[in-house]
């Protein structure tokens, strides 16, 4: 969750210790970030407005609410995500990007320039098959890209521009604002026909704002299993969101689900694994 914000990069009020590039080199496979319209005094403080991007009158970066708490330079957010998969040929990440303000274009335009999108997988059908990872490293279309906010809207998966799928077309979420922690209850029916399925494991201290402590206790191994255990027989989740990835016990119990759907998925049962 806001993978962007981290104390690494001195934000006030951060989600995370560490920057999403040690994530991913940990072992995290998915990001969840938010683009934001910057104060034009700010933007030149803070932006590099790399006119390789299109982006040199741009105030777009990567924030959560105001830049003035914190944000990260576009440039190094796509070109580091570029270069992990440029670097490590057989992983597949997920990315979700929420965009406010008026951050789209601006985002589009960069996207556009970086080469990233050529990683992008674009169904072929508006009833999507999703192919096994194996498939997505044959093709070398290893970024699946969901999208929310600005001009997105619904949109048949072969058409979405830039090849980023509508959210709300193919996920489902628990309460994303940590009112409910310890259900597997989905803000939307449990009839409805979804691709994916996301747990929203993170809870803000009375202070709102992220905390250490709270996020090493939901994300224990005891708290995950606990949860996921109430799961069963409503959606299965298949994307898990969390705050401080290094604190608790995510990648082992994701590891350890991951291994159990393998074996019920060889028996003919379960879907995709988990990520996070």
């Amino acid at each position: 969750h806001n993978a962007h914000s981290s104390k690494d990069h001195n934000f006030i009020g951060a989600s995370h210790d560490k920057q999403f590039e040690d994530a991913l080199v940990a072992g995290y496979r998915g990001l969840q970030l938010s683009t934001c319209t910057c104060e034009n005094i700010i933007s030149k403080a803070l932006l590099e407005r790399d006119p390789s991007l299109g982006l040199e009158t741009s105030n777009m970066g990567f924030c959560h609410s105001a830049c003035g708490t914190g944000v990260r330079d576009p440039k190094a957010v796509i070109n580091n995500i570029k270069t992990f998969l440029d670097v490590n040929r057989r992983e597949v990440l997920i990315v979700e990007i929420d965009m406010t303000g008026d951050s789209e274009d601006d985002l589009r335009t960069a996207l556009r320039a970086s080469g990233l999108l050529d990683y992008v997988y674009i169904p072929d059908s508006e009833y999507v098959d999703w192919p096994k990872m194996g498939k997505l490293v044959d093709k070398n279309k290893r970024l699946i890209l969901f999208g929310r906010g600005g001009s997105l809207r619904s949109c048949a998966a072969p058409d979405c521009r830039d090849g980023i799928l509508y959210f709300y077309d193919f996920i489902a979420q628990t309460e994303p604002d940590g009112s409910d922690v310890t259900s597997c209850d989905s803000t939307i029916s449990d009839e409805v026909n979804v691709d994916y399925f996301l747990v929203n494991q993170f809870q803000r201290n009375d202070a709102m704002i992220p905390s250490q402590t709270i996020a090493k206790d939901l994300n224990s191994y005891n708290e995950l299993s606990a949860r996921f255990e109430d799961c069963q027989g409503k959606f299965e989740p298949n994307l898990l969101s969390i705050e401080f990835w290094q604190q608790g016990d995510a990648l082992e119990f994701a590891q350890k689900d991951n291994e159990k759907r393998y074996e019920l998925m060889k028996m003919g049962f379960g879907r995709r694994g988990l990520r996070g």
